[in-house]
């Protein structure tokens, strides 16, 4: 790596798909050293994570990756609810061909995942990222991107998904396949209602841990 954004980058996929857990500190000597770089980066990097919300940086305790309680994540299930139903029905309006057919094959990689004998939770969050991604950044809206992305980033997913039974990891699938169903039917009230479910399922699921 070369740079404080390929540094930020890294850090960033560790924390959300836990390979770095809550409440573990990040040594800046340490960590240019795992990434072959100057300390200069890596703080730069460290800094933006402190403002993306993903580390917190203090004085006396140094730099360590940033504890959700239970109840922020609802909150901000709260939120993403109700942004990822709009982009849902924006989505239904503009999303072209080549976008959901990278859906249909997203989907299906991660239904092939959650069917076979050992699961890969890490791939199939980094797959239903890029999911979610897509529908986004179908609205053409950079403000509403931006503004999911504040709260999607913090790592939601992956604590959710790790509590998913395999019944509940197919539900998902099949909210994903009506989404797609919703999208090629131009049907924006379908595509709004489906993904209010979804999101609103894998909050129960963090409700039912508490």
């Amino acid at each position: 790596m070369s740079s404080s954004a390929e540094v930020f980058d890294e850090i960033k996929r560790r924390i959300i798909v836990g390979e770095l857990a809550p409440g573990e500190h990040l040594i800046e000597s340490r960590l240019a050293e795992t990434f072959s770089i100057s300390r200069t980066p890596v703080r730069e990097a460290l800094r933006r994570l402190s403002q993306a919300g993903l580390v917190i940086l203090s004085k006396n305790q140094g730099v360590r990756v940033r504890e959700w309680t239970s109840q922020e994540i609802l909150d901000s299930y709260e939120i993403r609810e109700s942004l990822e139903t709009m982009a849902a029905r924006r989505a239904a309006r503009s999303i072209d061909r080549a976008s959901l057919e990278r859906l249909i094959l997203l989907n299906d990689e991660m239904l092939a995942l959650v069917e076979s004998e050992s699961l890969n939770i890490e791939k199939i969050t980094e797959l239903n990222a890029e999911f979610h991604r897509i529908i986004v950044e179908s609205t053409g809206s950079i403000r509403l991107r931006a503004t999911i992305r504040t709260v999607v980033e913090i790592p939601l997913v992956r604590r959710t998904f790790s509590k998913y039974s395999r019944v509940q990891l197919v539900r998902s699938m099949a909210h994903h396949q009506e989404l797609i169903s919703a999208f090629e039917k131009r049907d924006e009230d379908w595509a709004a209602a489906v993904m209010r479910s979804h999101i609103r399922a894998a909050s129960h699921i963090i409700r039912d841990e508490k």
